[in-house]
């Protein structure tokens, strides 16, 4: 017997968001069920290993058991398995580089996944609060 989800969320494991992050994205995507993918860095290890990475695979078994309609992707700022926010020269080319993973994971799940809705989201955490920012401005 199979059980559906609404959605799939792979974020880091950062105790900072990981949970700040899913209540967002529940709230923001009207998502009632969801199964979370939490993996340092986030989308970093689906971009650096590609078809053999162990997010993509735990992907797959989400989308086998439980049917998910959407994939959520949501990197967040001052990520450790990036460096954090020192390694950048800005905030621009911090969001820059996280934009161009979430866009390359993006295109490697759209290959395997076509059929299914992919979210691409960066978080922020101001003030205690999770700030999601959907767009690259």
């Amino acid at each position: 017997m199979s059980s559906h989800a609404d959605a799939l969320l792979v974020t880091c494991i950062d105790f900072r968001f990981w949970e700040k992050v899913s209540n967002v994205v529940k709230s923001l995507y009207k998502i009632q069920t969801m199964d979370i993918i939490s993996f340092p860095g986030g989308v970093k290890s689906i971009v650096d290993d590609g078809v053999h990475s162990p997010v993509l695979e735990n992907i797959r078994l989400s989308v086998t058991l439980h049917s998910v309609d959407k994939i959520v992707l949501v990197n967040h700022r001052d990520c450790g398995a990036y460096g954090g926010s020192g390694a950048f020269a800005d905030r621009e080319g911090e969001l820059d580089t996280h934009f161009n993973d979430l866009e390359a994971a993006k295109d490697i799940l759209h290959r395997e996944f076509p059929e299914k809705e992919i979210i691409i989201s960066f978080a922020d955490m101001k003030s205690g609060m999770v700030d999601i920012v959907k767009e690259h401005q």
